[in-house]
């Protein structure tokens, strides 16, 4: 009799066990539903802005099977906090985490991180724990840093047929593109005149007198924006 209860149990635990499953519904696309056994993880990316007060990773998925014990997360492998089952949650004294991460107490698990540094571009890792096994997915995150201006022309003045740079130099992360335009008295905008950092006029004419900008984008934040005006003198003879 003992050994068929033994037998029973055996055989209960191991159907839970095998019936356990785990769907990952965010981030997208769902993930899923999937079985013990199944032990790739899946790697989505995310992009913050050098500089954000705030940036969010948020993970959702649904258990079958098993109960939850909590909920962990990581940066590069380094333990960043929980939340276990009753929702008490607990950040690792390392370094500045405490004050640099965050953990939703009403999302199912997000992370938050305060004041976004290049520091932060980093594989996540969500860890599930439950009564079966742990449950593994990753966000690769990659910070970018706004377009900058490190050096730009002031207004020129040139005289006629003389040779002519115009510059505008920007750092930022991606390299940002630099386009230039010419602007017109009543503020409108030609369409783009050149997309490189310099802009060489060679025996400049007095047809080329006129205002220009200079746009650095990189799809980080806002663009930034120089405008120049160039005046060009008559050469007498």
């Amino acid at each position: 009799m003992r050994m068929v209860g033994v037998l029973l149990v055996y055989f209960i635990t191991n159907l839970a066990v095998s019936d356990a499953k785990i769907t990952w519904t965010v981030p997208p696309p769902q993930r899923g539903p999937l079985e013990i056994g199944d032990s790739s993880t899946r790697t989505t990316f995310q992009q913050f802005i050098n500089g954000s007060s705030e940036g969010h990773l948020k993970w959702e998925f649904t258990l079958s099977d098993e109960t939850f014990n909590g909920v962990t997360f990581e940066r590069n492998d380094i333990a960043i906090g929980r939340k276990d089952s009753s929702g008490r949650i607990t950040i690792q004294p390392t370094s500045n985490f405490q004050e640099h991460f965050g953990i939703s107490a009403s999302d199912q698990a997000t992370l938050i991180i305060y004041n976004v540094t290049e520091a932060d571009e980093a594989v996540f890792t969500c860890d599930v724990r439950t009564s079966v096994r742990n449950w593994i997915d990753k966000i690769k995150v990659n910070v970018d840093t706004p377009a900058k201006f490190t050096a730009v022309n002031p207004d020129q003045n040139v005289t006629e047929g003389s040779n002519v740079q115009l510059f505008c130099e920007a750092s930022g992360k991606p390299k940002p593109n630099i386009t230039w335009v010419q602007v017109f008295k009543d503020g409108s905008e030609s369409e783009v005149r050149h997309k490189e950092p310099t802009w060489n006029f060679s025996k400049i004419s007095s047809a080329k007198a006129a205002t220009y900008r200079c746009t650095a984008y990189n799809g980080a934040g806002d663009p930034v924006r120089h405008t120049l005006t160039v005046t060009v003198l008559c050469k007498y003879k």
